[in-house]
């Protein structure tokens, strides 16, 4: 049996893969005991409070995990996993399917068929900021430590009954929409004398 003990190696061809060597190798740990491999251990705690399916999560620093989910009638939720303890779920935004507020579109959209990838940061002030994207709608950024202490059906505290803004969802998102680019369009040109 050939010992696996010169690592990964991805620069050869597959048939000139040198002997002992790993192509790929996703998750895996050298025990201490020679030659013996095993992939990393899995999470102990999950959390049963979830409601629908996951779609992504976004590790975080402190033991938090960042959690996207869709359930079967378009309910998109985020959570906040504080695996730490006891491990405790807190809902951060959840959204109905097509649901418009006077007139303000307040849905998140995300689906069972675009899986979430993200990143996080910690701002200055302390305060946990998540970015994501789906590849279906535009890249968009949360600010979770912000959105904590605001009604998790309602971004950062603004009601979207009284907010001006027409694509209240939109507030989310990484690149926001500054409107049309104004064009000039002239009528007529003239010289002016010297």
């Amino acid at each position: 049996m050939a010992k696996y003990i010169k690592g990964l190696n991805k620069d050869a061809a597959p048939i000139d893969q040198p002997e002992g060597s790993y192509r790929y190798a996703k998750n895996v740990l050298l025990n201490e005991t020679a030659g013996a491999i095993s992939n990393e251990p899995g999470t102990q705690v999950q959390p049963s409070t979830l409601l629908g399916t996951v779609i992504g999560t976004i590790e975080t620093t402190d033991d938090k995990i960042i959690i996207y989910t869709v359930d079967d009638n378009g309910r998109s939720r985020i959570y906040l996993f504080d695996s730490a303890g006891v491990g405790t779920t807190f809902l951060i935004l959840t959204t109905t399917a097509g649901n418009v507020v006077n007139g303000n579109d307040v849905d998140l959209k995300f689906d069972k068929k675009h899986p979430i990838e993200g990143t996080y940061k910690i701002d200055p002030n302390g305060d946990l900021i998540v970015y994501w994207t789906d590849n279906f709608n535009p890249p968009r950024s949360l600010n979770i430590t912000r959105q904590q202490t605001s009604n998790n059906t309602i971004i950062y505290g603004v009601n979207p009954l009284l907010s001006p803004n027409k694509n209240y969802i939109d507030r989310l998102n990484l690149f926001p929409h500054s409107g049309p680019v104004p064009r000039i369009a002239f009528i007529e040109y003239q010289t002016g004398e010297h």
